[in-house]
């Protein structure tokens, strides 16, 4: 359970890193 919450929580986060990033790389502020 607790590992399972770990895998969701890191792979939520990596996605808004890339999320992020992309904005970033079109966007540029």
């Amino acid at each position: 359970m607790v590992d399972l919450e770990a895998s969701i929580y890191s792979t939520a986060v990596i996605l808004n890193v890339f999320f992020y990033t992309g904005i970033g790389l079109i966007l540029p502020t």
